[in-house]
C-alpha cells in the first residue's frame, strides 16, 4: 500500500496535469469559435461562387473543358490513370483518435484505387500525417505543414494552385485529385469525407447524382445569360476561385473538428484527473487516519508498559 506522502505527491502531480487539460480545454474552445467565424464569412463566396457555376452548366450542359475532364485532350491522356489524395489533418496532437480516424479512411481509399490499377500519389497537409506517414514508410509526394492549425486564404491560394498545376501539367500530371478531410456534421459532430476536387462533377452543380439524374434532363433555364469573352474563358476564371474557396473551406471545417476533439479528449483527461483525485482523496484520508490511529495505540501501549513498571 502507497505511504501517505506518495499519495500527497502524486495528488499534486495529478492537480497540476489537471491546470494544463483545463486551461487547453479552454484555448481550444476560443479556438473553435474563432474558426467557426472564419466558416461563416468564407460560405457567401463559396456558394457564389458555385452558383454561378451552376448557372454555367445549367445553360451549357454539353460545355467541354478541362475542368470538367471531358475535353478530347483529357479523354486521350493515356493510362494508368493517376490519383492524387490530399489528406487534411492536425499539425498539434492531443486530439484523440482525430488523425488516426482521417489516415484510416485514406488509407482504404488508397487501397481502392490501387486494386482499380491507378497510380496514386499521397500529398499531406498537417504535422501529425506527415509524422503518421513516415512513421509507416509511405511515399508522400508533398506535405503542408503548420497549415491547418491557422489556416489562412493565402496559404489555401498556394494549395489550391499546387493542386491545378498538378492536374494541368503533362508530367507529373494528376488525372484525378480527391481531398480527405473531417468535416462538420450538425452542431458538434463530424465525419471524415473524400471529395473529389478534380474533375468538377456537373451532376454535383445541377444538384442530382449520376444514379437519379431524369433521362434527357439537360437542367436549361429560360434566362438572359452572357458569357464573355466566351463560356470557356468564364470557366478558366471562376474555377481557380472555386477551389481556393474550396481548399480554404476544407482547411476551416478541419481546424474546427480539431478544435473540437482536442476539446473532447481534454475535457475527458480532466474528468479522469478529477476522479483520480477523489479516489485519492480517499485513499489518503484512510491512510492518515491508520496512521494516526496506529500513533495513538503506540502512545497507549507505552503507557501500559509504564504503569506496569
Amino acid at each position: 500500500m502507497a505511504g501517505e506522502r506518495e499519495i500527497r505527491n502524486r495528488i499534486k502531480s495529478i492537480k497540476e496535469t489537471r491546470k494544463i487539460t483545463n486551461a487547453m480545454y479552454m484555448i481550444s474552445s476560443t479556438r473553435l469559435t474563432r474558426a467557426k467565424e472564419q466558416l461563416d464569412t468564407i460560405t457567401p463566396f463559396y456558394w457564389g461562387l458555385q452558383n454561378e457555376l451552376e448557372r454555367i452548366i445549367r445553360h451549357m450542359p454539353d460545355i467541354r473543358h478541362k475542368y470538367f475532364g471531358n475535353t478530347e485532350e483529357y479523354l486521350k491522356r493515356p493510362d494508368p490513370r493517376r490519383v492524387g489524395y490530399f489528406v487534411v489533418t492536425a499539425d498539434k496532437g492531443l486530439t484523440g483518435a482525430f488523425t488516426h480516424n482521417i489516415m484510416k479512411v485514406a488509407d482504404a481509399e488508397i487501397e481502392k484505387a490501387k486494386e482499380k490499377g491507378y497510380h496514386v500519389r499521397l500529398y499531406v497537409v498537417g504535422e501529425q500525417g506527415r509524422r503518421y506517414c513516415v512513421a509507416r514508410g509511405y511515399d508522400v509526394s508533398a506535405t503542408f505543414i503548420f497549415t491547418t492549425g491557422h489556416p489562412s486564404r493565402s496559404r489555401s491560394r498556394d494549395i489550391s494552385d499546387y493542386i491545378l498545376n498538378r492536374y494541368s501539367e503533362i508530367d507529373g500530371r494528376l488525372d484525378e485529385i480527391h481531398i480527405i478531410y473531417t468535416a462538420m456534421t450538425g452542431k458538434m459532430g463530424m465525419e471524415v469525407e473524400n471529395l473529389q476536387v478534380l474533375p468538377l462533377q456537373k451532376q454535383k452543380f445541377l444538384g442530382y447524382s449520376e444514379v437519379n439524374m431524369p433521362e434527357g434532363f439537360s437542367g436549361i433555364i429560360n434566362e438572359e445569360f452572357t458569357m464573355v469573352p466566351s463560356p470557356e474563358a468564364v470557366v478558366d476564371s471562376i474555377v481557380p476561385g472555386y477551389i481556393a474557396g474550396m481548399i480554404y473551406g476544407t482547411l476551416i471545417e478541419s481546424a474546427c473538428c480539431e478544435q473540437n476533439s482536442r476539446m473532447t479528449a481534454m475535457k475527458s483527461a480532466t474528468d479522469n484527473a478529477d476522479e483520480m483525485l477523489r479516489e485519492l482523496n480517499v485513499e489518503h484520508n484512510r491512510v492518515r487516519q491508520e496512521s494516526i490511529t496506529m500513533q495513538i495505540s503506540e502512545v497507549c501501549s507505552g503507557r501500559k508498559t509504564g504503569m506496569t513498571r
